[in-house]
């Protein structure tokens, strides 16, 4: 089987190629299916959370690993960008790159961290807002280790859209 990077997969799925991960062969639609599209409902969706899941999804199948895909969607979505976040989280992906706590999840308290460290009890809030988002996580998928959770890489999207959820709605 031939190793393909995240730029080729999705240079082939936007063009409509299917791309063999696993047994199935999976599409671009099938990897954002439940998000609303223009085409699917006429219109554009503008919520805000929705909007960064999606471009975390798109960085995800992208040239981002998990973790950084989410840190990026994230501090986008809270107006706080920095060129070095990417080379931040570069090494959360993957669990660690062991099978650790899961990278998606990583890269939502990273930006948590980036959200308020800066505040007058940021510490405080750091902590609290950390404990929310990883209980969220463990209460959707029984887990927050990759290790534990994670039944193939083809699910690692999910993860995505569930850390920047939690991100932004806890």
């Amino acid at each position: 089987m031939k190793k393909i990077t995240r730029k080729e997969f999705l240079s082939m799925a936007v063009m409509g190629t299917g791309v063999c991960l696993s047994p199935k062969i999976i599409f671009a639609e099938e990897l954002v299916s439940d998000y609303p599209t223009q085409e699917a409902t006429g219109d554009h969706t503008t919520d805000p959370i929705t909007l960064a899941s999606m471009k975390a999804q798109q960085y995800f199948v992208g040239e981002y690993n998990c973790a950084q895909a989410v840190l990026l969607a994230v501090n986008e979505a809270n107006g706080k960008t920095c060129d070095c976040c990417p080379q931040i989280a570069a090494g959360f992906g993957g669990g660690l790159k062991m099978g650790e706590v899961c990278g998606a999840l990583s890269g939502a308290i990273l930006a948590a961290g980036v959200q308020y460290a800066d505040d007058e009890d940021g510490s405080q809030r750091v902590h609290e807002k950390t404990q929310r988002i990883t209980r969220t996580f463990r209460d959707a998928y029984g887990g927050v280790r990759c290790e534990e959770i994670r039944i193939d890489k083809t699910i690692c999207g999910e993860y995505v859209k569930t850390a920047v959820r939690a991100a932004l709605s806890t």
